[in-house]
């Protein structure tokens, strides 16, 4: 299993614990509820953007950057299976891909990770694409500004509609209110350009959101994060 998926996991169990009134559980794990992503090209790049907050490298091309614990992916529209196994060779966690342009065949056995890249969409992709099977996030590309009610509504659409969590680009640093909407659609990850003072900022105010509050009425609570992988059970690639 790559250690992307491991990492969603953990931060949509970090998400959903509750908090009751002033009182959290006992058990509460401390955030970050969501995680950032950050575009770099070296590896001396790559640990500056960790130092400042960042888990997620979006690597420029594939190289080994050597990062123990954060997993670092690629971009590619029209993956082969040569990229694949010179990917993994190098230690890439996992791959953004484009569905119209990637062989069915392409992951094969491989553990590594898979973002779905839908910066657009319509009712009727989204009806063909409940059937893709073994995705860990779809990157849905630039929050739009203003971000509206329908925006907020049509992200968790995709989100229910594919049982992933969503990436979603920003460009500046979102407030506490802003982060709560992010979340609060389904988006678990942020990807920023390679700035540490951008991704420094962003960290922080991801530690200072406030935990989701229990809905008293049925015992459901924020955000609305739904499970990842498309199922809660392990799978194989």
């Amino acid at each position: 299993m790559s250690k992307l998926k491991n990492l969603l996991r953990q931060t949509i169990q970090n998400a959903s614990r509750r908090s009751i009134g002033f009182a959290h559980e006992s058990n509460t794990i401390p955030n970050p509820q969501i995680l950032i992503m950050a575009k770099a090209s070296t590896k001396t790049e790559s640990q500056k953007l960790v130092k400042a907050g960042c888990s997620i490298i979006l690597a420029e091309k594939i190289n080994n950057f050597d990062l123990e614990k954060n997993p670092v992916g690629i971009q590619n529209e029209a993956l082969t299976a040569e990229i694949i196994t010179d990917a993994v060779a190098k230690n890439i966690d996992f791959v953004i891909f484009d569905y119209e342009q990637t062989p069915a065949n392409i992951f094969g056995e491989s553990e590594i990770g898979q973002i779905l890249n839908l910066p657009t969409t319509d009712d009727d992709q989204l009806t063909t694409l409940k059937f893709i099977q073994n995705i860990d996030a779809v990157f849905v590309g630039n929050i739009p500004e203003p971000f509206l009610i329908k925006d907020q509504l049509y992200l968790r659409k995709i989100a229910a509609s594919l049982s992933a969590p969503l990436v979603a680009l920003i460009e500046n640093v979102p407030n506490i209110n802003d982060l709560l909407a992010l979340r609060d659609s389904g988006i678990l990850v942020v990807l920023t350009p390679n700035d540490p003072e951008l991704v420094a900022a962003v960290s922080q105010q991801i530690l200072e959101m406030p935990l989701p509050q229990i809905n008293t009425e049925n015992s459901t609570f924020s955000p609305m994060i739904p499970a990842t992988g498309g199922s809660s059970e392990d799978h194989s690639h």
